[in-house]
C-alpha cells in the first residue's frame, strides 16, 4: 500500500495543494520517530505526506468516518486488522466517489490494486482540475 501511495505522490507532484494523510493502526509501536523512520525508508516526500498516530481508540474511531475498518483482532498479524482502502477526501472534508466498471457508486480504492490506484490518480486529477477551474472563475 505504501508503495502505491508513493506512486500517487509522484504522479501528483505537479499539484502543490495535493496532500496525503496516512494513519497508523498500531500506535503502541508507531511512535512519531518510528513513523518518520518508515517514511524515510519508503522515500516519502514529507512536504505533502503526513504520517500520523494517536490513541488506538481515536484511530479506530476515525476509520468509521472514512467508511473503512480498523480494529483489534487477536487472530490477525500484529493483533489488529485494517482495510486496504485509500479514500479521496476533498478540502471540504467530503469523501469523493466514482462509478465502478459496473455502474456502482464507490468511495474507496483498493490500495493494493494497480488498476484501482490508477483510477484514484485519475480522480485526483479531476478534483484538482475542478479546484483550478473554480479558482480561475473567482479570479475573473
Amino acid at each position: 500500500m505504501t508503495y502505491n501511495m508513493r506512486r500517487i505522490q509522484q504522479k501528483m507532484a505537479a499539484y502543490p495543494k495535493f496532500k496525503i494523510l496516512s494513519h497508523s493502526v498500531f500506535p503502541e509501536y508507531d511512535t512519531p520517530q518510528v513513523l518518520m523512520d518508515y517514511a524515510q525508508q519508503m522515500e516519502a516526500d514529507l512536504g505533502n505526506w503526513n504520517f500520523v498516530t494517536g490513541s488506538r481508540e481515536a484511530i479506530y474511531d476515525i476509520a468509521k468516518y472514512y467508511f473503512v475498518s480498523a480494529m483489534e483482532d487477536s487472530t490477525a498479524a500484529g493483533g489488529f486488522l485494517h482495510s486496504e482502502y485509500f479514500v479521496l477526501v476533498d478540502r471540504e472534508g467530503r469523501i469523493r466517489a466514482r462509478e465502478d466498471d459496473n455502474g456502482n457508486n464507490i468511495g474507496v480504492y483498493d490500495g493494493t490494486s494497480d488498476y484501482e490506484v490508477g483510477l484514484l490518480i485519475e480522480d485526483i486529477k479531476v478534483l484538482m482540475a475542478e479546484y483550478n477551474l473554480a479558482t480561475k472563475k473567482n479570479d475573473e
